[in-house]
């Protein structure tokens, strides 16, 4: 639309309404900014025939104003609704995120308590068992020395499983004996 050849309010208007009709199908921001620099440039080129249509003139800028920025803040909305819908969906999918984090930490947690518990249960074992080949060497009168002399490093292999043993039992997994 050429601004170039109106001439009185009344075409003013006409070219006014043209835009408003416009301005009502937009629907991409190129078609919204377009439209809003239109409205601006019929505000700036509008002029009236003569001074008895200044304010005739005057009400129609401020129209063609109110148009342009309501074409404007419709694209806002449009993309705050967008960014809101966008919003809504990431605080979803965190939700979800967090959730499968929770039950695969509750999954770990249960696995590597599993893996306590068996570590300790084999330690207690040994432990068991090693106490009966001491106890065995101990009430066996024909052991000889050599024999006998494995009941100290069974005592520092006690010791050790022992210790790792209760290493382990702070971690979590407590099991008496």
């Amino acid at each position: 639309m050429s601004f170039d050849n109106l001439k009185g309010a009344d075409q003013w208007a006409d070219a006014l309404k043209a835009l408003i009709e416009e301005s009502q199908t937009a629907e991409t921001l190129e078609e919204r900014l377009d439209i809003s620099k239109r409205l601006t440039e019929f505000i700036t080129r509008s002029r009236p025939a003569d001074e008895t249509e200044r304010a005739a003139i005057d009400q129609l800028d401020k129209m063609a104003g109110a148009v342009s920025e309501a074409v404007l803040i419709a694209e806002i909305q449009q993309r705050v609704q967008a960014i809101t819908a966008r919003a809504n969906e990431l605080a979803a999918l965190q939700k979800t995120f967090a959730s499968a984090a929770s039950k695969n930490l509750a999954a770990a947690k249960s696995i590597r308590l599993e893996n306590l518990r068996a570590a300790i249960t084999a330690a207690t074992g040994i432990i068991e068992s090693l106490n009966k080949v001491k106890g065995d060497l101990a009430a066996d009168p024909a052991a000889s020395e050599e024999q006998k002399g494995i009941s100290t490093k069974i005592d520092r292999a006690l010791k050790s499983v022992q210790d790792a043993r209760n290493a382990l039992e702070l971690l979590g997994v407590p099991i008496s004996l």
